[in-house]
This record gives structure tokens, C-alpha cells and sequence, in this order.
């Protein structure tokens, strides 16, 4: 038993020593770590602000139209000869664009030429009682010339006349100005009546864009300013254009429209697109701070300053 204790004894002396040195050993790696990571350093990027220009934007969203848009209606119900275009096709100003069978305007039409003669021979008939030499209506009254005219049916016969002359000519359904052809709705060989119209003629060499702002962004907004037009289409292209009217108007949603003017050479934007739109308010001598130099801190923005 005296052996066992003698044994024990420098074996536990030994476990303990052994048990206090290995954290020495584990602190000293540890503090080395720290030591390296201290010496580690952050490079930041910084710029000298200076006063420039500064453009406040204000967004908004708007629909792009042509500035010149002419809806072609029928006149006269007939049935659909010919039509000349399809959509997307360019035209000029009193081309053909559809015909429509003319044989009842031209019937009309002789039928008045035919009353205005009989006309003529009935008003010459009342003047003989007037003046004897039918061919000089000079010595007669005026008053009395303008009734023998009415009694004659001169009058009536004349007007008809031209009323048929009209409606001959909305047989050939022309365009009113130079521009491009779209949303046909007429097809050959049915009348007329059964479409509400044939189609539109657009200009599209300038295009108008509608949008609305609050009441108060008014104030920063006037005729002349530029915008930024993004069509949702074309999310990665812009087109510039210029603010032409401000409605003197607040609707029912507390909204004031504005209309820009695009130019469109190229005849990229259509009518009816939909854009995003953005104003550009010129400010000048501002202290401009790039938008990444702007942090979020506990929903503030803030940014970091070094003074000499």
C-alpha cells in the first residue's frame, strides 16, 4: 500500500502540470491571430466635392401617342371595291387609300344636274314676265330675281347638286396628311356600314407623351424642361424630349397632366406605348454627392466626411 501511494503521487503531479501548461499554449495562438487581424487594413475611395449642376428628377409614368392622329370614317354606305394599304404602310398627303362602289353618287349626281336644268328653264319662264329679252337679267330687281329663283327650284337643284358632288368624292377615301396606316378594320367586298371605321392615319415623326405629377411637384416644372423616356418595351433604350403643355387643371385624383413632345425620325415608339418617365430639373452650383457615397444607418441616409 506505501508503494502504491509513492507511485500515485509524482503521476498526479505530473497530470496536473501537464493540465496547466496546454492553455498557455492555446492563448498565445490566439493572441497572434488578434495581433494579424489588427494589422490588417481598409482601403477606402474619396472625392473632392466641388459645386456643379444637379438634376432632381421626378418620376412619373405616361403613355406615348402620335401628336397627329386622323380617324378615317364612311361617309356613305356602299360596298368595299378596293383597298390599297395595309397596316404599317407609309402614305402621302390625298393618296387613295380604299374606293367604294360610286354607280348610285353618280346616278345622284346626274339626276341633280338634270333638275338643275329644268330648273334654269322654269326660272327663264318667270323672268319673261319680267323682261322680255331673257338673256338680261341686269334691269331686274334683285329681290325679284332671288324669288323667281326659289319659285324655280333653281336654288334647290344647285344645292343638290353639290351635295351629290360630296358624296361622290367619299367614295375614294384619302389620306389627310403624310404619315403611316394602322389598325385597318374594312376588308374588301362588304359595306361600308358594317365597320364604325376604316382606319387611322398617324404622323408618327413626332410622338406626344402624357403624364401626370402631384400638385406638389408643380412648382418645379415649366414648359421647356427635358424628360427621359423609357418605353417599357425597349427597358434598355431612352429618348429625350421636351415638356410643351401643363394643364392649369388638377383631376379628381389630385394629378396634373403634362404632355412632352419626342422626336421619333426613326420610327421606334408607337402609339399607345407605355413609358416610364423621367423630368430633369437642372440646379445649378450644388455640392453633388455620388449616390454610392450615401449609406443606410437605422433607416437615415448619411455619409462620411474627412476635414483637413
Amino acid at each position: 500500500m506505501r508503494r502504491l501511494q509513492k507511485w500515485l503521487i509524482p503521476f498526479i503531479g505530473i497530470v496536473i502540470f501537464q493540465n496547466c501548461q496546454s492553455p498557455k499554449k492555446y492563448d498565445h495562438q490566439s493572441n497572434k491571430e488578434k495581433l494579424e487581424y489588427q494589422d490588417k487594413k481598409k482601403w477606402v475611395h474619396a472625392k473632392v466635392l466641388k459645386q456643379d449642376m444637379f438634376s432632381k428628377e421626378i418620376l412619373s409614368n405616361g403613355v406615348i401617342v402620335a401628336c397627329q392622329k386622323a380617324k378615317l370614317v364612311f361617309k356613305v354606305d356602299e360596298n368595299i371595291q378596293r383597298v390599297f394599304v395595309r397596316n404599317g404602310d407609309r402614305v402621302k398627303h390625298g393618296q387613295v387609300l380604299v374606293q367604294l362602289q360610286d354607280y348610285n353618287q353618280k346616278l345622284n349626281l346626274e339626276k341633280a344636274k338634270n333638275q338643275l336644268l329644268k330648273s334654269e328653264i322654269e326660272l327663264k319662264n318667270i323672268l319673261l314676265g319680267y323682261n322680255p329679252n331673257e338673256s338680261d337679267t341686269s334691269n331686274i330687281n334683285a329681290n325679284i330675281l332671288k324669288t323667281a329663283r326659289s319659285r324655280s327650284g333653281y336654288y334647290d337643284a344647285f344645292t343638290a347638286i353639290n351635295e351629290a358632288k360630296y358624296f361622290l368624292s367619299q367614295t375614294l377615301i384619302k389620306a389627310p396628311f403624310d404619315g403611316i396606316v394602322a389598325s385597318i378594320q374594312a376588308k374588301e367586298n362588304n359595306f361600308a356600314g358594317n365597320y364604325n371605321f376604316f382606319a387611322y392615319v398617324l404622323d408618327n415623326r413626332q410622338m406626344e407623351l402624357e403624364f401626370g405629377i402631384l400638385e406638389s411637384e408643380l412648382e418645379m416644372l415649366e414648359r421647356g424642361i427635358n424628360v427621359l423616356v423609357i418605353p417599357y418595351a425597349f427597358p434598355d433604350r431612352s429618348f429625350r424630349g421636351t415638356i410643351n403643355e401643363i394643364n392649369p387643371s388638377v383631376d379628381e385624383n389630385g394629378m396634373i397632366k403634362v404632355k412632352a413632345i419626342i422626336p421619333n425620325q426613326e420610327g421606334i415608339l408607337l402609339d399607345g406605348m407605355n413609358a416610364e418617365v423621367i423630368a430633369q430639373i437642372e440646379i445649378p452650383k450644388q455640392l453633388v454627392v455620388p449616390k454610392e457615397a450615401v449609406l443606410l444607418r437605422q433607416d437615415k441616409e448619411m455619409i462620411f466626411t474627412l476635414k483637413n
